[in-house]
């Protein structure tokens, strides 16, 4: 819930310093979404501090888990920031009992201090000098390996591994092998092993991960990060030693690992695929049963005009008679030819009925027409007479930008991340298959060629030939079959090409096996005129030929929520969580 400026009430409250309704607003978890952002990415806990209402940031952080160190978007202020400047020490003490560090940064490297100093805040400016950060719990012979490098510390890590024990979180530091001036944190989130660079910032001997807090010591800066995450995919919670031994870790925790377990890594590098083990019986259900629980009757189903044509016949707009008499607009997939594309077209539903998420098209059920034909009732998913994303880019090229393009990437990365957790390949990722629900929010769709990957693999091997869409296929797909969700962050790649391209054809006028010799020479799509180079690095990143140099889509998902420039997503996340 959002005002025509974009705030929402919690913001509203904060901006005016309605107190009393703002606890009660509190009280309420669905109006309360702490750390929603307004157009500048500011928070309610930015303009409390602003306000210095010390006593509702002591609230927001403390109970409801509000978090001081969100960066906005126009400055990188955080909230010590917004203290400083406004002269606010009650808030500065306020952060600092929640070990909030003072040593932040801004996008012109400002730190809570300059500001102090600049506008002569003479109470802030002594404490500011004054703080000192807790204590560390740990010190660096408890987490630094000087001898290790990127691929021993994967080892390493998992000889630390506790059997039957979730690893999140563990951690170790080793020398940059490029720079052995600097240090690398390397540690275990979702099963997966993501390495951080630590700066060393001379002359003053400062350490940080990226543009994040400056801390005096490396102890200083692993205590940070277990209580914050700030960037990082969660929060640190053990060192594994230089024993080879968590340093919580009971050696009787380990004596049931076998040396057989022990030659096959549990963790994989976080550009390699990411099997979810939640579903790893995806394939362990007969797709009829999931039809028959979607079934909707044809009496119940009224067939329009026709708006498009799939892979197996043409999409008719209907309406749909739901439950207690709601009449909804959907879109009406048919299939041609029954005999001939039936399983096909059935294991297309098979993948759509198990999905459900803002940025995909939802299918709501299958329809058994008494003439013999097969229906998919879905979502219909149109914007200003036109379906797809390239159709809207083509025809209104005018009305969409940059910052569009942004979104619509968060977007389509937010869905194929969940798609990734799920186990599914979309295999047809490109703009065509994405619509427009509006000019803020897109959806992925068609997935005749999905297929939940295989049990005990990380890629779906096709056995059937066809037409290919080799534009948007990454090597190992089109030289070997093979379909994983590396590949699909290939074809992510070549559809954030086609945006900022404003629709252009992928390789121009190539045919497809001077596509495949093009790539095969280790040459890659040019940067579009108006993509920023942070952008096409991104894409860049998606079209490395071997599958383990790409990131993910929970990587690249990651990246895209720290990067300033992306927008935040949340908001049309929520405004399209339903479906009507």
């Amino acid at each position: 819930m959002r005002n025509k400026e974009g705030f929402t009430p919690l913001q509203v409250c904060a901006i005016n310093k309605y107190t009393q309704h703002l606890e009660a607003i509190l009280v309420e978890s669905d109006l309360a979404k702490i750390d929603d952002v307004d157009a500048d990415g500011v928070t309610a806990l930015h303009h409390v501090c602003q306000s210095g209402m010390d006593d509702i940031c002591e609230v927001l952080i403390d109970k409801f888990s509000a978090s001081p160190l969100l960066k906005q978007r126009k400055t990188g202020w955080t909230c010590a920031h917004e203290a400083s400047y406004q002269g606010h020490v009650s808030i500065l003490e306020v952060l600092l009992v929640h070990k909030v560090p003072m040593h932040v940064r801004d996008y012109q490297n400002q730190t809570p201090l300059d500001l102090a100093i600049h506008r002569g805040h003479k109470d802030c400016i002594r404490l500011l000098e004054n703080a000192r950060p807790p204590a560390p719990r740990y010190t660096a012979m408890d987490f630094i390996h000087d001898a290790l490098d990127r691929v021993s510390a994967l080892q390493f890590l998992e000889s630390c591994a506790p059997a039957d024990q979730s690893m999140n979180g563990y951690f170790l530091v080793r020398r940059s092998s490029i720079d052995p001036t600097n240090y690398i944190l390397t540690c275990v989130f979702y099963d997966e092993i993501w390495h951080f660079q630590i700066i060393r910032h001379d002359p003053d001997q400062w350490y940080s991960i990226g543009s994040g807090p400056l801390f005096e010591s490396l102890e200083h800066l692993i205590d940070h990060y277990m209580r914050f995450s700030d960037g990082l995919p969660g929060l640190l919670t053990s060192p594994c030693g230089k024993d080879g031994k968590n340093s919580k870790m009971n050696q009787n925790k380990r004596k049931n690992q076998n040396s057989e377990s022990k030659q096959h890594l549990r963790f994989k590098q976080s550009n390699s695929f990411h099997q979810n083990s939640d579903n790893s019986n995806q394939n362990d259900y007969q797709h009829w049963s999931v039809i028959k629980r979607k079934h909707i009757s044809a009496n119940n189903i009224k067939t329009g005009q026709v708006i498009g044509k799939g892979e197996f016949g043409c999409v008719y707009e209907g309406l749909w008679q739901a439950a207690e008499g709601k009449s909804i607009r959907v879109a009406l997939k048919t299939l041609f030819d029954p005999q001939a594309d039936e399983e096909a077209f059935m294991a297309e539903a098979e993948v759509m009925l198990e999905l459900e998420h803002p940025c995909i098209v939802r299918l709501f059920g299958v329809v058994n027409t008494p003439d013999g034909h097969l229906m998919m009732v879905q979502e219909l998913v149109r914007y200003q007479g036109v379906g797809s994303a390239l159709d809207y880019i083509t025809t209104h090229p005018n009305e969409v930008g940059v910052a569009d393009f942004k979104l619509w990437s968060t977007l389509i990365c937010s869905g194929m991340m969940y798609l990734e957790q799920k186990g599914f390949v979309h295999r047809d990722l490109a703009l065509r298959n994405i619509l427009m629900a509006d000019k803020q929010h897109v959806k992925i769709s068609d997935f005749g060629l999905s297929r939940a990957v295989n049990n005990g693999g990380d890629y779906y091997r096709a056995k059937q030939g066809g037409k290919w869409p080799v534009r948007w296929y990454a090597p190992e797909s089109v030289n070997y079959g093979e379909f994983s969700s590396s590949s699909d962050v290939w074809s992510f790649g070549v559809t954030l090409w086609e945006m900022f391209s404003y629709g252009e054809q992928p390789y121009g006028n190539m045919s497809g096996q001077q596509v495949i010799e093009y790539i095969e020479n280790g040459q890659r799509l040019d940067k579009p005129g108006i993509c920023p180079t942070k952008i096409y690095e991104f894409m860049m990143s998606c079209w490395a030929y071997e599958t383990t140099d790409r990131p993910t889509f929970r990587k690249l998902h990651f990246v895209f929520k720290r990067h300033p420039e992306y927008l935040d997503i949340q908001p049309a996340l929520r405004s399209n969580a339903t479906y009507h």
